[in-house]
């Protein structure tokens, strides 16, 4: 008899509990998420953190938190942490009384782009399963990821020209009237460069120092057609021939507008799956920066028409200083470098090499 009683009273206590979580689990419940950045560079960590607060007695014998990330967004390994197929991610939670729980992840962002974070699906269950109650939700959790870092010397990348000098961006940047001073002979310096004076008095080869052109006006675009012919949808493999093309223009534009000149972006593809190409005509101010690593974070694997072809779309601009960034190089393009040259004061091509992120 006795354990007739008892039986009964457990599940009493069981159907009571289960009530209670079922009718009340989200009252006096308080959930937030936060990130400690809201731009990194791909490649880069960021934290992310959970707060959950039960202010009321009722005990949640556990408690799961959901939300489809991105795979480039990839977590940290946890024992209470589940990332499926590195697409949805499931914190598991135990809630006593007046309690506070604080958890927080380190997620790698590692692919340029635009990343919401804050949807999130709350359920909340009793000790036996005999049910749950659930919950949707929305927070204000959004990453903005920047093009990688390349470690690359900038200023010595090889461009090639309309008529195939080969050039870098120094050459690109540098008064060659004028010059501010001398300083000894490095490797990759030009032998015009070098101050015969300066040289005998030293005993050691010294080279002019010239100042930044402050007149350049440098627009950098992008080629996201890796070959004359192709077209469709692209493979992992050439999304990251892609992602390193822009990775480069940005560390060319940066270096650029770091030295007090103008420069811009534009290229082929789209703003999102349904936009427009961007096109950032050359500024020097502060802003200018952030405004096309902005733009190059929004891009999406979209072409709306062959390069060739958007080149054109310069031809209603004058008096630029443009830089091709591309996988490739052919007859058709060489031809269209020359129509730009027509109108701009130079048109060189920086093709990329290998590369893949």
């Amino acid at each position: 008899m006795n354990l007739w009683v008892v039986v009964l009273a457990v599940g009493a206590v069981l159907v009571l509990q289960h009530l209670l979580v079922r009718l009340f689990a989200f009252r006096g419940l308080e959930y937030t998420r936060t990130i400690s950045r809201n731009t990194v560079y791909a490649g880069e960590r960021i934290s992310l953190t959970e707060v959950i607060r039960n202010d009321r007695p009722l005990f949640i014998p556990w408690m799961l938190v959901e939300s489809r990330v991105s795979s480039y967004a990839v977590f940290g390994k946890r024992e209470d942490l589940e990332v499926s197929g590195e697409r949805y991610h499931r914190s598991f939670f135990t809630l006593m009384p007046y309690k506070q729980v604080t958890r927080i992840h380190q997620v790698t962002m590692k692919r340029r782009g635009e990343y919401a974070l804050g949807h999130l699906r709350l359920t909340c269950g009793d000790l036996v399963g005999l049910g749950s109650a659930a919950k949707e939700m929305d927070q204000d959790v959004f990453v903005r990821v920047f093009p990688a870092r390349l470690k690359l010397p900038i200023p010595y990348l090889p461009l090639t020209g309309v008529q195939g000098e080969i050039t870098d961006l120094r050459s690109l940047m540098k008064d060659p009237c004028f010059f501010s001073g001398v300083r000894e002979y490095r490797s990759g310096d030009s032998i015009r460069d070098i101050h015969w004076p300066a040289t005998g008095k030293t005993g050691t080869l010294q080279v002019k120092v010239r100042d930044p052109v402050g007149s350049v006006n440098l627009m950098v675009v992008f080629n996201s057609q890796l070959r004359p012919d192709q077209w469709g949808t692209l493979t992992d493999a050439e999304q990251g021939k892609v992602e390193y093309g822009i990775s480069l223009a940005a560390e060319i534009i940066t270096w650029v507008l770091d030295q007090g000149a103008s420069a811009g972006f534009c290229c082929d593809m789209t703003l999102g799956s349904d936009g427009d190409e961007p096109m950032i005509l050359p500024d020097a101010r502060r802003e200018q920066k952030e405004k096309i690593l902005v733009c190059m974070s929004r891009l999406a694997y979209r072409r709306k028409k062959r390069f060739v072809t958007y080149l054109n779309d310069l031809l209603s601009y004058r008096d630029m200083d443009i830089l091709i960034v591309s996988a490739y190089e052919d007859g058709e393009l060489i031809e269209k470098m020359r129509e730009l040259r027509c109108l701009h004061r130079s048109v060189s091509l920086c093709q990329i090499q290998g590369g893949g992120l």
